[in-house]
Order: C-alpha cells, then structure tokens, then sequence
C-alpha cells in the first residue's frame, strides 16, 4: 500500500468510528474522486438512446454518512465479499475497499464511462475492485456473501432484478442490504428473510437487512 492509500485510509477509519458530520465534497477531494468530470462527458439523451427510459441512468451520488452507515451495519456479520448493484461512481466500493482491507468488493455499473473511470481511479489508489460492466437485471453475478442495493433502479425493474437474485440464490446464498423504495418490494420475497436489526430501521425507507432462505 502506497503512502497516498494509507493516508485515505487513516482518515477514513477516524470518519468512520465517530458520528460527525462531513462534507461529501471533501472526501470526494480525498479520493480526489472528480464525478462532475464523468457527468459532463456523458450526454443524458444519450444515457436513454444507449439503455433506454427504463434503467436509471443519471448518477445519484450516495452521501458518505449514508456509507459511513451501511458499513457499521454490515461491520458485525463480517462479510468477507460485498458486491453494490448500480455502484455510480464507485463511493461505496471506494469507502469499503478501504475500511476492510480483507473484504473482497465487486461493482457492477450499466454505463461504461462510469466504469472506465472507477477502473482508473482504483487502479491509482491501489485498490483491487472487480468492476463490471453491464445490466444487474443480466450479467452473471460474482458470488459474494453481501449485496449492496441502494436504490439503482427504478421501481418497474425491481421484479425483473429480483427474479435474477433469486436464481442466483439458489447456489450462491447471501444477505441483501438496501434502502428507500425498493425495500417496499424486497419485504414482499418469501425467499427472503429480514435480519433484524439494533436499533432497528426508522421506517421502511430505512437500511434493511435481508437474508436469503433457497
């Protein structure tokens, strides 16, 4: 690990073991993580010409605090494979890669640039992050014990996805961790299990945790 690495991860140990609040611009500095780049080469028009007005194409950027409490919810089942569904600009993977340096992560991206650029940026800061490109709804998923879901897809193609996760269920159990309105959707899965959690989610928007039972 280089100088630079460790660094980023020092003061990301600190910002994740207190309860203060930070500016996402300045840990994206600290990864030197330059999004608003990505987004001004990538044309919307050409998102929805590309993947079509169904897939959720722009990029919805999760707040550190939201990561920073993902990751104290999944810290206690010690997962030793993560892998985020729609992962953007890759913070989430960025932030863990970090946090547990024995922790395997794996992202999967519909838009290329967006994986060409976290491909780099991993690459820079020493991070070995498997990240795919393609359709969640498609591609052949790594096996991994924790899926990250925060939201990437629109409501219409959460059936679709879950069909997916289901068969991949089947030879590769996992915990499924998500928020907002797709957990409406995920709570319904009677091949699904909720892990319950302390203290427990503030509404059903909230972080849940889910285990499957195939």
């Amino acid at each position: 690990m280089n100088n630079y690495t460790s660094e980023i991860s020092k003061k990301l140990l600190t910002f994740h073991k207190n309860n203060d609040s930070f500016s996402d611009n300045c840990y994206d500095q600290l990864f030197e993580l330059e999004s608003d780049i990505v987004k001004e080469s990538i044309c919307i028009l050409d998102l929805v010409d590309n993947y079509g007005p169904e897939h959720r194409t722009y990029q919805a950027d999760t707040s550190y605090d939201l990561i920073r409490r993902l990751y104290k919810i999944l810290t206690p089942f010690e997962p030793k494979s993560i892998l985020d569904l729609g992962n953007g600009n890759g913070r989430v993977l960025f932030c863990g890669a970090h946090l547990f340096k024995k922790t395997e992560f794996h992202g999967i991206e519909m838009v290329s640039e967006r994986v060409q650029y976290c491909r780099q940026l991993s690459q820079k800061m020493g991070l070995k992050i498997n990240f795919l490109n393609g359709d969640a709804t498609k591609i052949d998923l790594p096996k991994v014990e924790s899926i990250i879901l925060m939201n990437s897809l629109f409501p219409s193609l959460m059936p679709k996805l879950l069909k997916h996760l289901k068969y991949h269920a089947k030879a590769n159990p996992f915990m499924l961790i998500a928020a907002s309105t797709c957990n409406i959707i995920i709570s319904d899965q009677d091949w699904l299990e909720e892990i319950q959690l302390s203290p427990p989610p503030i509404n059903e928007l909230d972080f849940r945790l889910f285990r499957t039972t195939i």
